[in-house]
């Protein structure tokens, strides 16, 4: 790879990428095409690896079109020149792009290689200095890229070229993703890198971002094991604040650059557990483990929730989660889904009981991003608790609307279902009340036993039809609810002072 120029091609249609790439040999004519993307945004992460001398760029794509991108190349990368492909129908967008710095265009329509090749040698003379060749980093960075990210076709020259500057016996490949950063910029990614660098510098280290990934693969000698990660460690310690938002896996130790795939797909497959690790910078993938936790009892939850038991809902929610913590049950993802259900259903249940949400609702959405931007375990636990305090809150300011909710679904629920085999355990499941609760509730509001209350509904539909109907005494005590008609006798005398019979003869029947 001497002496050449190194190219970056942009656009959102993988074919014309494709096109590109293969129009010619271009090692042939002093070029190389280190890398592709398909937006601007993708294409500015991958400058600072890639290192490109010219960028061929769509000027019509999603996220981040080539006007913006030939904007803040200019302003970051002014070195950098950008090519820029357009449409017949376009040329407007190419006028500007041109007063953002762009020093060529050509029509897609009618891309040729000759057509390509003479602009970018035209280029290639607006450069101050001559032509350089790739340093062995770059080179490294390049290599390391295609081994993970793209099919090859002379796999095994790749494996061999990359593994010409890795002279140790032993490979380790790290991993962090870099999808939630917030307060660790580039400046601070840049120290975190050369620290690696610095402290690891008896090593041979190449690092790579690529998707929002932050790779690094270490080769160094089988007996610096302990080593290795004290120095790690080391790096933890001196930038502790800026490893609050950047954790890496740690593959297992490998031998065989061609097995690099392999352990990057382990890797991978872990990163979801990662955010269970909060004080952590460097966890290893040999130490991570997934067990299975009891399912968790929503109905339960929302029982206590039904009852305004807002200690026990606390208490039942964050105890299974220090489970789920303690044996990493959910990844990330599915956990983060598991809490913003849970958290609907609350507030759909606060709203069936006559409670105003208006707030709550107002603040899902944007309790559930900062859910989804959450970077570790602790800082979701810190969400939850702060929602239920707003419902513990919403119940403390809302308390008389709360007892006339829950006596109310009590009465009318008697109302409804008194001529049924009525007991309190199915009343307390059918409303999602504690059944204890129930009971000592129902009691407090009302100065009378729930049985009781239940037996004078009864008594009270009694009276009704043995004045207004012709049913015998069997068929009035099965119509309210009473299974033994000679015990609903006995009920009905306790209340009235007299038999179901006396008191139809004594209304004239």
């Amino acid at each position: 790879m001497n002496e050449l120029y190194r190219l970056l091609i942009v656009d959102d249609e993988i074919i014309l990428r494709n096109g590109v790439k293969y129009l010619c040999n271009w090692e042939e004519y002093g070029f190389v095409v280190v890398g592709e993307a398909s937006n601007g945004k993708e294409a500015l992460e991958l400058i600072p690896v890639l290192d490109p001398h010219i960028v061929i760029i769509d000027i019509v794509m999603p996220i981040m079109n080539g006007i913006d991108f030939t904007k803040a190349v200019n302003e970051k990368y002014p070195n950098i020149k950008v090519l820029i492909l357009s449409s017949f129908s376009e040329f407007d967008y190419v006028r500007e792009a041109f007063k953002y710095g762009a020093v060529d265009y050509l029509l897609k329509p009618k891309l040729r290689s000759e057509d390509l090749l003479n602009s970018l040698n035209n280029i290639v003379k607006k450069f101050s200095s001559p032509q350089t060749r790739l340093n062995e980093s770059q080179k490294n960075k390049i290599l390391l890229e295609q081994v993970l990210f793209t099919s090859l076709d002379d796999q095994e020259k790749v494996f061999n070229e990359l593994q010409e500057g890795m002279k140790q016996s032993n490979f380790r490949l790290m991993k962090a993703s870099l999808q939630y950063l917030r307060y660790v910029g580039e400046e601070e990614l840049k120290k975190i890198t050369e620290e690696v660098f610095s402290v690891l510098k008896t090593y041979s280290i190449i690092d790579l971002i690529k998707n929002n990934e932050y790779i690094v693969l270490i080769n160094y000698p089988l007996d610096k094991e302990d080593e290795l990660f004290s120095y790690l460690s080391q790096i933890q310690d001196t930038h502790n604040e800026l490893f609050k938002e950047i954790k890496f896996i740690v593959s297992e130790s490998f031998s065989d650059i061609r097995t690099i795939k392999d352990y990057y797909d382990s890797v991978n497959n872990l990163m979801g557990y990662l955010f269970y690790y909060s004080h952590e910078a460097f966890v290893k993938a040999n130490g991570i483990y997934s067990e299975s936790v009891e399912e968790f009892d929503a109905a339960l939850l929302l029982t206590y929730l039904n009852s305004f038991e807002i200690e026990k809902v606390k208490i039942y929610l964050f105890d299974y989660l220090n489970k789920v913590r303690f044996k990493r049950s959910y990844d990330e993802y599915s956990f983060k889904r598991f809490i913003q259900s849970n958290i609907y259903n609350m507030i759909n249940t606060m709203r069936k009981l006559g409670f105003d949400v208006g707030i709550l609702n107002q603040n899902k959405m944007k309790l559930f991003k900062s859910i989804d931007k959450s970077i570790d375990y602790n800082e979701i636990k810190s969400l939850i608790q702060s929602f239920l305090d707003q419902i513990e809150n919403l119940v403390d300011v809302q308390s008389e609307k709360k007892n006339s909710i829950i006596l109310d679904k009590i009465i009318d629920y008697v109302h409804k279902h008194y001529n049924e085999d009525l007991s309190l355990m199915e009343i307390s499941e059918e409303l999602h009340l504690n059944y204890y609760y129930l009971s000592s509730y129902f009691k407090n509001q009302t100065n009378e036993n729930l049985t009781s209350y239940i037996n004078n509904v009864r008594i009270q539909k009694a009276k009704q039809l043995l004045t207004d109907s012709d049913l015998n005494i069997a068929e009035v005590s099965k119509q309210v609810g009473f299974t033994d008609h000679n015990y609903f006798s006995k009920v009905f005398k306790k209340y009235t002072k007299m038999t179901p019979t006396s008191y139809r003869r004594k209304q004239g029947k």
